[in-house]
């Protein structure tokens, strides 16, 4: 679903603006939101596969749901960061929309 999803987005991109920006800072915080949604999807799989004992699935579940609340408080600290702390890391270099050549 993944690759199907960018693609179609770098097709329907490359469709209407054969040459695409971006900002690397702004790539870098997302990146690293993503790869902090990984690692918390990835802890409890990970206990699932390891722990065997009824006792410790109780640890799993709490843990789990200290993972969700932590990638919650991420997810909210990274909505204040985009659209009040650092704006300008987000928005368009060119200030507005592009001319048309004629």
């Amino acid at each position: 679903n993944l690759l199907l999803v960018m693609g179609c987005a770098f097709l329907a991109g490359g469709l209407f603006y054969p040459i695409q920006k971006f900002n690397q800072a702004g790539a870098a915080v997302q990146t690293s939101l993503l790869a902090m949604s990984v690692f918390t999807i990835g802890l409890p799989t990970i206990y699932v596969n390891i722990l065997k004992q009824d006792s410790e699935w109780e640890h799993m579940v709490t843990v789990s749901r200290l993972a969700s609340i932590a990638v919650l408080g991420l997810y909210a600290a990274y909505l204040v960061f985009q659209l009040k702390t650092h704006v300008h890391l987000f928005q368009d270099e060119s200030g507005g929309e592009e001319e048309e050549e004629s």
